[in-house]
């Protein structure tokens, strides 16, 4: 086989190959996705993981607190400490003013878990 049959082999398997993955990903992407319905109450609101009473939403406002928080008499609600909108400026001192975001939308979550 000379060195030109040779190239042109090694082109061809490259582009045959190439090919089918091209051809793979047209029929993939133009498949109908069934998504799932999202449903919020599929998911557990403010959960106590570690069991110290506190939920995960007091477990948040304790480590975001610029000072240490001043806690209910039981220990697991959060009355004030003092958080700060880093895109803002903003301080905010009442827990009741904050929202707590998931990092990955709800919404999201159940699209790529459940489909």
């Amino acid at each position: 086989m000379s060195l030109r049959e040779c190239s042109l082999f090694w082109w061809e398997s490259y582009l045959a190959k190439n090919l089918l993955v091209c051809v793979l990903l047209i029929v993939l992407s133009s498949c109908a996705v069934q998504q799932a319905a999202y449903n919020r109450a599929d998911w557990q609101h403010w959960i106590d993981a570690d069991g110290d009473c506190q939920d995960t939403r007091q477990e948040v406002l304790i480590a975001e607190s610029i000072i240490p928080v001043t806690l209910n008499e039981g220990g697991y609600r959060v009355l004030e400490g003092e958080w700060l909108d880093h895109l803002t400026g903003v301080t905010f001192t009442d827990p009741s003013k904050l929202d707590i975001d998931h990092l990955v939308p709800l919404k999201e979550a159940t699209h790529a878990f459940r489909v």
